[in-house]
């Protein structure tokens, strides 16, 4: 598997994600997928244990933002939520959305961690930023014919070398 499609940690879920590991790796900054990584597709309904991380996150002054690819009238509701700044039309890989995040929040990427369910959107965009990034599992299974695609070929890329932490387990 290629550098940039292998993530720096697989979890289960966000939620299995431990905060004190993140800040010992120097990550201030949390940059989160929408879709199947923080509610499942097409929800606006936050998984009390996601809701439960986000906000203990907030509380230990990590500093979030949610990044994705959906319009701005799909994003915004949940970071309104979950009291979050968003950047929509991300265009993940590409760097459109964090260099929106850089100009108008000041994000530095060196202590940031871009986490999603995706390797052909979040990892690879997290990779080619230079963050350290976290591939999660799927929140549900129902998605779009698109991302169908990808996850029949990320399947064939993480049969060959993604394998859970004894954590995770």
């Amino acid at each position: 598997m290629s550098r940039l499609t292998t993530p720096t940690f697989k979890v289960k879920k966000l939620w299995h994600i431990d905060l004190s590991t993140l800040r010992q790796a120097g990550v201030t900054t949390v940059l989160l997928d929408m879709d199947n990584t923080v509610v499942p597709w097409h929800s606006v309904q936050v998984p009390p244990k996601a809701a439960a991380w986000i906000h203990t996150a907030k509380q230990e002054g990590f500093r979030l933002y949610l990044l994705s690819n959906n319009l701005h009238s799909r994003v915004a509701p949940l970071a309104q939520q979950l009291e979050i700044i968003a950047v929509a039309n991300a265009c993940k890989p590409w760097r459109r959305g964090l260099r929106s995040l850089q100009r108008q929040h000041n994000v530095d990427i060196s202590h940031s961690v871009m986490i999603g369910d995706q390797i052909f959107t979040d990892i690879l965009a997290g990779n080619l930023w230079g963050t350290k990034t976290i591939l999660v599992d799927p929140l549900f299974r129902r998605e779009g014919r698109m991302t169908w695609l990808a996850r029949t070929m990320e399947r064939i890329i993480m049969k060959r070398s993604i394998q859970y932490g004894e954590e995770d387990q």
